[in-house]
């Protein structure tokens, strides 16, 4: 990877946009890649809003990641709207494309590809499944019932079965208009191989929950301490999901009577919640 400060290059990604200018002369590529990176963009300005730390963004043929780290500890509401935030720009920059069309007609062809790139992101991002944005605010909403792993783990299945699905469509084009659809086929691979590392790295949720409690601590020299009272028969994976960041929790666990029947730090949880996660 060639890197520019936080922002990270795929050399393919270079060779490839090179290589359309040369052959073409259309500046198509690289303006489809200016309206990714303005996507990442959106996650990413969101994400340092709502307190989370953005370790870069990647920008790759196939699309482009924020990388965010404690994301899966902010609030519902604040994981939904960094999920949103990229969808919201390509809404945005398909609005001023469309204005731009309107008041410099001479330029038609360029706005209008550039709306429809940006309808194309905003529309595929917001299928609800991993690795698309309307997968990750699925999972933030899911999360408070069936805990972070078992959320992420259900939208990235969704994810590959979605993948598998655009590559069938590709495979489709060849019997239906006797062509094969090349970029579905790549685009399918993709999403599914996303999707994979994703349902693999679930089980790794609560260790990250556990590393930004301890990088929040560095930061601050201090945490405040919460006790909560769950009640007796509550997974370890429901408790966790009740935690909030920027503080450690000490859980009572009540009985009918609200007698207390045991108390737990979160760290003692951490191994039940990841070899459950895992399957075991």
């Amino acid at each position: 990877m060639a890197a520019l400060g936080r922002i990270r290059l795929s050399p393919w990604l270079i060779a490839l946009a090179a290589l359309s200018f040369l052959i073409s002369g259309s500046p198509f590529l690289w303006a489809g890649l200016a309206c990714v990176f303005l996507h990442e963009m959106g996650h990413t300005l969101c994400a340092r809003a709502c307190g989370a730390v953005v370790e870069g963004i990647e920008i790759a043929p196939f699309g482009g990641v924020a990388r965010i780290r404690g994301l899966e500890q902010l609030p519902v509401g604040r994981s939904v709207l960094v999920a949103l935030a990229g969808p919201a720009v390509n809404a945005l920059l398909a609005m001023i494309c469309g204005c731009l069309a309107y008041a410099l007609p001479q330029r038609l062809a360029l706005w209008a590809r550039l709306m429809d790139i940006n309808l194309v992101l905003l529309l595929f991002n917001l299928l609800p499944a991993y690795p698309m944005d309307g997968g990750r605010m699925l999972c933030a909403m899911l999360r408070g019932r069936a805990g972070y792993a078992r959320a992420q783990r259900l939208t990235a299945g969704l994810g590959v079965a979605l993948g598998v699905v655009i590559m069938a469509l590709g495979l489709a084009a060849m019997h239906y208009l006797g062509k094969l659809n090349v970029t579905l086929l790549i685009c399918g691979a993709y999403v599914v191989f996303a999707a994979g590392q994703e349902k693999r790295g679930a089980p790794f949720s609560y260790l990250q929950t556990m590393a930004g409690r301890e990088a929040e601590l560095r930061r601050r020299q201090v945490l405040p301490v919460r006790t909560i009272a769950v009640r007796q028969n509550a997974t370890d994976a429901e408790v966790f999901a009740k935690l909030l960041p920027g503080a450690m929790y000490r859980i009572v666990y009540v009985d009918d009577d609200l007698r207390v029947t045991r108390s737990a730090w979160e760290g003692e949880l951490l191994g039940g919640v990841y070899n459950k996660a895992r399957g075991r």
